[in-house]
């Protein structure tokens, strides 16, 4: 379902529902992180599809999960999310869910009703589920469930629907994160990239002379011990941090490159900032670079 389509159907909605519907999307629109959305989703869904437990599970390979769940705030809700957690659920080929999510991606379903794995697994009665579809690919399943009564079919489209929005405000939730993530890289490299200018400005210039090449200016800081000081003031690994901080690179690029956690390169760069004498971590590129040069310490 397109952003379109899915303004068309909440506009649909008449009433009351439709403004319940709505604060339910600013809602999820504001949620601070993806766990949070996640929880606030099976809340908000369960309220207005009128139903009295909710999971989101992710689908994984051939599997639904509830490891990206955390508690829930409901009773009923968080005990379903337990026993996912605890056994997940494996996707049998031509199950309801499978077809839903072969359907929901373009595929053909094979019609009928199908059994549902989900309602074999955790005891389900009067179950609906909906597919969260950020893009192409369905990433997660909504699943309500409530002892009575029977499920209508304005019911199925209405949880339908409601999958839908939550896909569209992950959707909204990785783009934000993306774009902060570029943001802090963006200012990293510009960071860099300014303290190699004024290492620049600031180099002696060597001209050549009779016996060789010399500074022109004398320098402010020793030339020939460069090396030797980096090695005393840092360790290995923390001349390996140095040099990505140089190269602009983020806490998390750098413990990609490192295989190390972002907490751990982040004591790193700590250190690292201490021993230079640094303020921050343009001040500890800066004095890297006066005292590397162009050393490549990677």
């Amino acid at each position: 379902m397109t952003t379109t389509e899915i303004e068309s159907a909440r506009k649909g909605v008449g009433g009351a529902g439709a403004r319940q519907l709505a604060a339910a999307q600013r809602r999820l629109h504001g949620a601070a992180s993806i766990g949070e959305l996640l929880r606030q989703g099976c809340q908000a869904a369960a309220e207005w599809c009128g139903f009295s437990r909710a999971l989101i599970l992710a689908v994984e390979d051939d599997r639904l999960t509830a490891a990206q769940l955390g508690a829930l705030p409901d009773p009923a809700s968080d005990a379903l999310r337990r026993r996912a957690l605890a056994d997940p659920i494996m996707l049998r080929p031509g199950s309801a869910e499978s077809e839903l999510i072969r359907g929901a991606e373009g595929g053909r379903g094979s019609g009928g009703q199908p059994a549902s794995v989900l309602q074999e697994a955790l005891d389900l009665e009067q179950l609906a589920l909906g597919v969260v579809i950020p893009e192409e690919n369905v990433l997660a399943l909504l699943v309500l469930d409530r002892p009575a009564p029977a499920v209508e079919q304005a019911e199925h489209d209405a949880v339908a629907l409601f999958a839908c929005l939550i896909g569209s405000a992950l959707e909204r939730q990785f783009l934000r994160t993306r774009m902060q993530e570029l943001s802090l890289e963006l200012r990293h490299l510009t960071a860099s990239a300014q303290a190699a200018m004024r290492e620049a400005l600031e180099s002696p210039v060597a001209l050549p002379v009779d016996y060789g090449t010399g500074p022109v200016f004398p320098s402010t800081y020793p030339v020939t011990q460069h090396v030797d000081q980096l090695r005393e003031l840092l360790t290995p690994r923390e001349l390996q941090i140095a040099a990505r901080l140089v190269a602009g690179r983020s806490n998390r690029e750098i413990a990609a490159d490192l295989h190390l956690s972002p907490e751990t390169v982040k004591g790193y760069v700590a250190k690292v900032l201490r021993k230079l004498g640094a303020s921050n971590r343009v001040d500890a590129v800066s004095r890297y670079l006066r005292l590397s040069g162009s050393t490549d310490t990677t």
